[in-house]
C-alpha cells in the first residue's frame, strides 16, 4: 500500500508540474509598444539657418499622423518612415539637406570640361573651352609677319607686302603696261619689238635716224642757216640802195 500511495504522489505531482508549464507558455506576453525616431527638418523662416534638426518620437498612430503637431507645418521636411507595418509618406525634398542631417547640402559642383574624365571645376592648365563647350589643348600662339607694326599680324595686312627686311610696307602701285596686247606687265617695249599707231607692240624696227648735214666752216655749207642768211643780206644790199637813191634825189 505504501508503494502505491508513494506512485500515486509521483504522478501527480508530474501531472502538476506539467499543468503549470502548459499554463506559463499559453500565457499572452505583454508586447512593448514599437518607437520610430523621425527626423523633421523645421523650417525657421530664417536665410542664415533655413532649417533646425527636431526628432520626433512615434509611438502611435496619431503620433505618426500628427508628428508631434509638425504635420500642420506645410514648409517643414521629413522622409517617409514606418510605423507598425504602415509607410507613411513624407513631405518635402528631403535630397537638399545633407543625408541625416538638416543641413543645407553645397550644390554638386560644376563640370567645365564635359569631354574630359571625372568633374573639372576649372580648366586645366594648358586647355581652353572650344566653341563646342570642350576643353581641348590651348593653340600655339601666332606668327607676327609683321615685328614693324603694333600687335601681333598673322597674316600681311591687305595693301601691303614684305620688304627685304621683313616688315610690312606698303605695296608699290602696279607697273604701267606699254604693251596691252601682250600678256602679263610689260614696263618697257620688249627689243625687236616697236609700239605701232594703236599703241600696240608689234614686231619691227624703229626708222633710222634722219642724218645731220656736216658744215663747212668757210663756205657755211651744211649750216641752215648759211642760205637763209645769204638771202637776208641781199634783201638787206637791196633796200640799202633803195634808201640812198630817193636820198639823192630829194
Amino acid at each position: 500500500m505504501r508503494v502505491k500511495r508513494k506512485i500515486y504522489v509521483f504522478v501527480l505531482a508530474l501531472l502538476a508540474l506539467g499543468l503549470l508549464n502548459a499554463v506559463a507558455f499559453a500565457a499572452p506576453v505583454a508586447q512593448q509598444p514599437e518607437h520610430v525616431d523621425v527626423l523633421v527638418c523645421h523650417n525657421t523662416g530664417s536665410s542664415s539657418n533655413p532649417y533646425t534638426d527636431i526628432t520626433v518620437a512615434v509611438q502611435s498612430v496619431d503620433d505618426a499622423n500628427g508628428l508631434n503637431g509638425h504635420g500642420d507645418h506645410g514648409d517643414d521636411i521629413w522622409e517617409s518612415f514606418v510605423f507598425d507595418g504602415v509607410t507613411y509618406p513624407g513631405q518635402g525634398d528631403a535630397s537638399i539637406f545633407t543625408e541625416g542631417t538638416c543641413d543645407i547640402a553645397p550644390p554638386p559642383p560644376t563640370d567645365v570640361c564635359p569631354n574630359l574624365d571625372g568633374v573639372q571645376e576649372e580648366v586645366p592648365e594648358g586647355m581652353v573651352i572650344d566653341e563646342e563647350g570642350n576643353c581641348v589643348e590651348e593653340p600655339p600662339p601666332p606668327t607676327d609677319v609683321c615685328p614693324n607694326i603694333e600687335g601681333d599680324q598673322a597674316e600681311v595686312p591687305e595693301g601691303m607686302v614684305i620688304d627685304e627686311e621683313g616688315n610690312c610696307v606698303e605695296a608699290p602701285p602696279p607697273p604701267t603696261d606699254v604693251c596691252p596686247n601682250i600678256e602679263g606687265d610689260q614696263a618697257e617695249v620688249p627689243d625687236g619689238m616697236v609700239l605701232d599707231e594703236q599703241g600696240n607692240c608689234v614686231e619691227g624696227t624703229p626708222p633710222p635716224p634722219q642724218p645731220t648735214p656736216e658744215r663747212d666752216e668757210d663756205t657755211g655749207a651744211g649750216d641752215t642757216f648759211a642760205p637763209w642768211g645769204a638771202l637776208l643780206l641781199v634783201l638787206a644790199g637791196a633796200g640799202w640802195k633803195v634808201l640812198s637813191r630817193r636820198s639823192s634825189a630829194a
